[in-house]
């Protein structure tokens, strides 16, 4: 397992968390990341690189579609708590709220 510089930045922007405290979690878990998690964080990088946060418009099925949700943000959180499931960093997994419109 051994994450390229570049990478490793591009991890420490997307989770907000500090290169020491990425590379201290690398060294901590590095029996639990192998080269399969190191390739599923690579692709998580790539989805962000490739205009995470432009598809946000959606239709919420639990109102019988007959509403929609907007979210900028949806993309990039999905991509974030990958990454911090995949690299054990349990404190930054969460979701926030999104916006949903029900047509009346």
């Amino acid at each position: 397992m051994a994450f390229s510089a570049t990478n490793k930045l591009k991890i420490c922007k997307i989770l907000g968390v500090n290169s020491t405290k990425l590379n201290e979690r690398l060294e901590y878990f590095a029996a639990y990341i192998n080269a399969e998690v190191e390739t599923q964080v690579v692709a998580e990088i790539e989805r962000w690189d490739d205009g995470a946060g432009t598809k946000f418009i959606w239709a919420e099925p639990n109102v019988k579609n007959f509403g929609g949700g907007f979210d900028p943000e949806r993309e990039k959180r999905d991509i974030r708590n990958n990454i911090a499931i995949l690299l054990f960093f349990e404190e930054l997994i969460g979701n926030s709220e999104s916006f949903v419109i029900e047509r009346g």
